[in-house]
């Protein structure tokens, strides 16, 4: 019944491996369990996806987007794309790959400013042996004073970078945009990781934050300490907002998470702007009056004022600080979500494996939080030569597990597997918290993440890091910001139909 056509089948199995019986799919739709999937290389948005794949039907069903629920469909999945990407030529193999997101759920609150400052290895055995990284900002001052150092036990990367008195970090230039002209945005929230080093000399007047805020013949925003007093001062085109916090209201020598909002819409000058450390709101007193300033300063730097009209004493007004992982949000993160960002480095709190490292073949590690409780990691091996997956959720004979609580709702789980054990083709790591389940796979050394939930409609795959209904593929195995992953962006998608009524 089949074999007119099975010289074309021949063709396509050339590519992606199909067998040359007869299938219960369709035409280059690739069998897997009770499914066929096939991968369409056209580029549209996730809704322009949705709809393209219900053209299809099989069976007496319609084809949707493909899902991705269990280890087993996720190991077909990634073979599939991996045979896929063998056959492409480098120009055409995509970045990401839409699937089905039972969620939906759309971030309409972006980063237009995320910087890591430090170094972006997550895994190192000593700071103090990396050296000094510009990726992302640049040094300023006698760079001499500058170092790296460990980062909060919270955040992803190992390092952050210190900047002593004298020393400063130059971030760049935003001439035009609302870091160095706040106006611009009605609202925006900056988040940063800050560690106030006193021991260098605390008198004075001494710059942390600064696009030029502090400067009255320029707008920006500023974050310094003046007579035992910490400040917080926005210059629009219009009008400038001061707050002012007592000493004893901002920690010091010791790292803390500190968060700025700006909201210069419907509401009074008190509320214009808040204070937060450690996702906690700080009281403060407030003023406020009408200016009129040009944009003259549009660089920001952390570690000294961005002056206008004179040169600035880097030796008198920087302050000595570490700092790590400042974002700027063009919007009002809520009160909850900064607080997530203290305690999750995030600001969501749905449950995602956060990273999955590989530091040899024998050895990975894992890192996964979720809101309000703590995740359970597990871990398994994938054979291929028994085409099986091997589930650990204990130490054992050939493999030790440990895990430790890096803070409240983040944990890190180590695998070592002994010499003798076989090398696996996959290594996943699964966090789960209630009815929650994330995973990140290491496939022929090369990262995916997935996110499942069964809150909704069962247990459909859902995105990349939960956002964007996202899975990454990638040469080096690279993740994607999750930030970025908008519902008018547009990939490539895989669709999935039943192959028997069942």
């Amino acid at each position: 019944m089949c074999s007119w056509f099975l010289l074309t089948i021949a063709l396509v199995s050339a590519v992606f491996g199909l067998s040359q019986s007869c299938s219960p799919c369709p035409f280059q739709w690739m069998e897997n369990g009770n499914y066929c999937y096939r991968y369409f290389p056209q580029n549209l948005s996730y809704d322009e996806a949705e709809m393209f794949c219900k053209q299809f039907s099989h069976t007496g069903h319609v084809a949707e987007l493909a899902t991705v629920s269990t280890l087993e469909e996720l190991t077909f999945i990634v073979e599939y794309m991996d045979k896929i990407i063998a056959s492409l030529p480098s120009t055409d193999i995509p970045r990401r790959v839409w699937l089905k997101n039972t969620t939906k759920a759309v971030i309409d609150i972006v980063p237009i400013l995320d910087r890591t400052l430090g170094p972006t290895k997550s895994h190192v055995s000593s700071c103090d042996s990396v050296p000094v990284s510009g990726d992302g900002f640049q040094l300023g001052g006698n760079t001499s004073l500058i170092k790296i150092v460990p980062a909060p036990d919270v955040i992803d990367h190992a390092c952050a970078v210190y900047a002593k008195t004298g020393s400063f970090l130059n971030i760049g230039d935003f001439k035009d945009t609302c870091i160095s002209d706040p106006g611009l945005c009605e609202s925006m929230t900056w988040s940063l990781w800050l560690k106030i080093d006193t021991s260098s000399g605390f008198t004075g007047t001494r710059y942390y934050i600064s696009s030029g805020g502090q400067s009255s013949t320029a707008r920006g925003i500023a974050f310094y300490i003046s007579s035992n007093m910490f400040k917080y001062l926005i210059h629009t085109s219009t009008r400038t907002y001061n707050k002012a916090y007592h000493k004893s209201k901002i920690p010091l020598n010791k790292w803390f998470h500190l968060a700025l909002t700006i909201d210069i819409g419907n509401v009074t000058v008190d509320d214009a702007l808040q204070l937060f450390v450690d996702g906690v709101p700080i009281a403060s007193t407030a003023s406020s009056r009408a200016i009129s300033v040009s944009d003259r300063l549009t660089k920001l730097y952390l570690g000294t004022p961005n002056g206008a009209t004179r040169a600035i004493d880097y030796t008198k007004s920087g302050g000595s600080a570490s700092y790590s992982h400042l974002t700027v949000f063009d919007g009002l993160l809520t009160q909850q979500q900064i607080h997530n960002i203290y305690s999750c480095r995030t600001r969501d709190w749905e449950l995602q494996v956060r990273q999955l490292i590989m530091k040899n073949s024998l050895e990975y590690e894992c890192v996964a939080s979720s809101y309000p409780s703590q995740p359970i990691i597990t871990w398994s091996l994938y054979h291929k030569q028994t085409d099986s997956w091997e589930n650990l959720y204990t130490s054992g004979d050939d493999h030790t597990i440990q895990s430790a609580n890096v803070s409240t709702y983040v944990v890190r789980s180590t695998l070592v597997m002994s010499s003798s054990q076989v090398s696996p083709t996959a290594v996943a790591c699964t966090a789960q918290a209630g009815s929650n389940i994330a995973t990140a796979l290491i496939y022929n050394g090369k990262g995916k993440m997935f996110s499942l939930s069964d809150q909704l409609n069962g247990p459909n795959g859902i995105s990349l890091l939960a956002e964007g209904s996202l899975v990454n593929y990638t040469l080096n195995g690279s993740q994607q910001d999750g930030a970025s992953m908008m519902d008018n962006s547009t990939s490539p998608f895989i669709c999935e139909i039943p192959d028997k009524i069942h």
